[in-house]
């Protein structure tokens, strides 16, 4: 599923890259291939610092780390083990990457430059895609909840057991 998000999104923001602009010739030069794994790799770590900021805000402590999906692909991580959140706190913990790192990465796309957002933008929001899911896997818990992120995805502490 991340991968059809990252898809509809890179198309999405080729049309905001180029809307209202006269139509030219999309090319692809090595140093435009370069900026663009430069703008991919601010973006995630932005990602990640934005959870950890968030974190930080409620009283946590984060923590970062990397490890590879599959044994192949590299990502990067933010957790706060032994913090727990409200479910809406940890709701705004979850999608403040996906507000504020796409609002820069939209900023990009207008800007004179802008093609060389569009991968970055489309990859960010499938990125996005496991902190849709466990929001709104939070937010389905009864309120009372409480909801703890760790490096494996969530544990949540229901409010009968915290008796």
């Amino acid at each position: 599923m991340s991968t059809v998000v990252a898809l509809a999104a890179a198309y999405a923001a080729l049309m905001v890259a180029f809307a209202g602009r006269t139509p030219q010739r999309l090319t692809v030069t090595l140093g435009g291939f370069l900026v663009m794994v430069v703008v991919l790799a601010a973006a995630l770590l932005a990602h990640e610092g934005i959870h950890g900021l968030s974190i930080s805000t409620y009283g946590g402590k984060p923590r970062f780390g990397w490890s590879f999906a599959a044994r192949v692909v590299p990502y990067l991580y933010c957790t706060a083990p032994g913090q727990r959140f409200s479910r809406l706190r940890y709701a705004i913990v979850a999608l403040a990457p996906t507000v504020f790192v796409s609002l820069a990465l939209v900023v990009g796309l207008r800007s004179s430059v802008g093609g060389v957002f569009v991968i970055p933008f489309g990859i960010h929001l499938g990125v996005c895609m496991n902190d849709w899911v466990v929001a709104f896997r939070a937010l389905q818990e009864p309120q009372g909840s409480l909801i703890e992120d760790v490096a494996g995805g969530i544990l949540i502490h229901p409010p009968a057991l915290m008796a």
